[in-house]
């Protein structure tokens, strides 16, 4: 009875902590297995040896060459052979011109007209008439600074039947415009104005030929004036204002 009841309490107690003993048996496979597998890992990783020998460091210093001349050169027999073999350059070389901002223009022109009357009932003279007239311009424009220069020049002759030669027109101007401006931009310029008119030949009171009346600076004008210009060289608009002016005689 007695062996009975302690083999019953045998099975209460082996029955109590058998899912202690499964989960120790577990671990213990587990740990095995993963023991195995870290030795077997370590086996595989190669082992680095140190060399740990120690040496000593021997230094050879050597002296450097000594710096010389060199003679090299190409030895021609004879000299003049690549010369003649040269062929002459056969275009000019091109002149080399500095731009420049003047502008010139010269105008000439020559006028003739003939008039005659031949069995002419209604009346009238035979005549010729000569004109002639020039033009030069000098312009300078760059950047600040504008200059207009001009000379003009008239002369004209009419030989009338009767009457002889006689003068139809004379006239000598020249004109010169200074201009300056604070900026490229602008189209005003402050500007100075002088003008001069003269005649070549001498006048006269016709048909009075021996007395003239005017001749070369007699009389003569000069303009003076000072105010500022619109200049739009490409509208060819040209305007001059001046408030301050003076146009004295020359006798």
């Amino acid at each position: 009875m007695t062996r009975t009841k302690q083999s019953n309490q045998s099975m209460r107690l082996f029955r109590k902590h058998l899912p202690l003993l499964l989960l120790f048996s577990t671990t213990s496979l587990f740990l095995g297995s993963w023991s195995a597998k870290a030795q077997d890992t370590q086996d595989s990783i190669p082992q680095v040896v140190v060399d740990t020998t120690e040496m000593e460091t021997i230094v050879i210093r050597t002296l450097p060459e000594k710096a010389g001349v060199k003679r090299a050169g190409a030895r021609i027999s004879n000299q003049l052979d690549p010369l003649k073999r040269t062929k002459a350059l056969q275009e000019k070389p091109k002149r080399f011109n500095m731009p420049s901002f003047w502008k010139k223009k010269n105008r000439v022109a020559f006028n003739l007209n003939e008039v005659a009357f031949v069995n002419w009932n209604a009346g009238g003279d035979n005549s010729v008439a000569v004109l002639t007239a020039a033009r030069f311009e000098r312009n300078y424009a760059f950047r600040y600074i504008s200059w207009e220069n001009a000379l003009d020049f008239r002369f004209g002759l009419n030989m009338r039947e009767g009457q002889g030669i006689r003068k139809t027109d004379d006239a000598l101007r020249f004109t010169s415009t200074f201009g300056y401006r604070t900026d490229t931009i602008s189209k005003w310029y402050t500007s100075g104005k002088l003008n001069f008119n003269t005649q070549l030949a001498n006048g006269y009171k016709y048909p009075n030929t021996e007395t003239p009346i005017s001749r070369l600076m007699a009389p003569g004008y000069l303009f003076l004036g000072v105010g500022t210009s619109y200049i739009d060289a490409a509208k060819k608009i040209n305007l001059y204002i001046s408030p301050l002016t003076q146009k004295p005689p020359l006798y």
